[in-house]
C-alpha cells in the first residue's frame, strides 16, 4: 500500500463556474480518499488471508506429524502383539505349572496334617506303653 499524502488544494475563490470547480475538486478528493480507504481494506483482507494460509500450513504440518506418530504407534502395537503371540505358549505353560504347584501345595498341606496327627498318635502310644 502506498501512503501518499492526499493533496489538499485550497478551493478557488468564488468566480463564475467556481461552484462547478469546487464540486469537481470535492468529488476528486472524495474519490482519492475512497480509493485510499478501499486499498487499505483490501490490503487488510489480503493480510488476513495470508495469515490464514500460514496458519493452515502450520496446522497441516502438525496433523501430518500426528499422523506419522499414530502410524508409528500402530507399527509398535503390531510388533508388541507379535511378541505377545510368540510368548503365549510359554505363558500358558507358566499358568499350567502354577496350577500344578497350587495342587501340590494342597497335597503337601494334607500330608503335613496327616504327619502331625500320626506323630501325636505315636507319642500317645509311646506314653501309653511307658505308663504300662
Amino acid at each position: 500500500m502506498e501512503d501518499e499524502p492526499t493533496p489538499t488544494v485550497p478551493l478557488p475563490v468564488e468566480e463564475e463556474g467556481s461552484n462547478e470547480q469546487a464540486y469537481i475538486h470535492a468529488t476528486r478528493t472524495m474519490f482519492q480518499a475512497l480509493n485510499k480507504y478501499l486499498r487499505g481494506e483490501l490490503n487488510l483482507t489480503l493480510e488476513d488471508y495470508l495469515l490464514l494460509e500460514r496458519m493452515n500450513r502450520v496446522a497441516t504440518q502438525k496433523y501430518n506429524e500426528m499422523a506419522d506418530y499414530a502410524e508409528g504407534l500402530g507399527t509398535f502395537i503390531a510388533i508388541m502383539q507379535a511378541k505377545y503371540d510368540s510368548l503365549r505358549p510359554y505363558l500358558d505353560q507358566i499358568d499350567e505349572i502354577d496350577a500344578r504347584v497350587t495342587q501340590l501345595e494342597q497335597v503337601v498341606n494334607l500330608l503335613n496334617d496327616y504327619t502331625k496327627r500320626l506323630e501325636q498318635r505315636f507319642k500317645s502310644l509311646q506314653y501309653t506303653c511307658k505308663a504300662s
